[in-house]
């Protein structure tokens, strides 16, 4: 009798091993991910009188997939209006400042004056030795009595969806 209790025990655990595993049919994502990064050219002054074709856009970049890097004048240039027409103040006035005019354009449009909040550079994907455009400027208008003459420009740049 205890042969035969033991050899059901037996028999009974080996049943229990013998058993099929299951598992769930879930699928496991591996990821890793690499953010927009980008180095921007923007030249720090540009001289009107020894203009040597300023140039702007990106020392590298890598941007992902369906996204564009663009670049424009900031929308609180002051000494821009509305028409791409930017204003150069005389430095050191004791009366009132006198003025001169020019547009920006980007070298290949020279009818379209840069404006403001208007991208006028875009890049995208990876390049590590970026991309650039040379920037033109009309002939300076006004009385030009002698003095320097000066505007800031801010450009700035993001990354949006296409």
């Amino acid at each position: 009798m205890k042969k035969l209790i033991g050899t059901l025990i037996l028999g009974a655990l080996a049943v229990s091993f013998a058993g099929t595993v299951q598992a769930d049919d879930q699928q496991t994502d591996v990821t890793y991910e690499v953010e927009n990064s980008y180095t921007l050219k923007i030249p720090a002054k540009i001289d009107l009188q020894n203009l040597d074709s300023p140039i702007i856009g990106t020392a590298a970049h890598n941007i992902k997939p369906k996204q564009v890097l663009k670049i424009q004048l900031g929308s609180a240039n002051s000494a821009i209006d509305d028409h791409g027409t930017i204003t150069l103040t005389r430095q050191n006035e004791k009366t009132t400042a006198q003025k001169l005019t020019t547009q920006m354009f980007v070298s290949e449009d020279q009818q379209n004056p840069l404006k403001k909040g208007i991208p006028f550079f875009e890049a995208k994907g990876a390049n590590g030795t970026g991309a650039t455009t040379e920037l033109t400027f009309a002939e300076i208008e006004g009385e030009k009595p002698a003095g320097t003459y000066n505007a800031a420009i801010t450009f700035t740049a993001s990354v949006e969806d296409e």
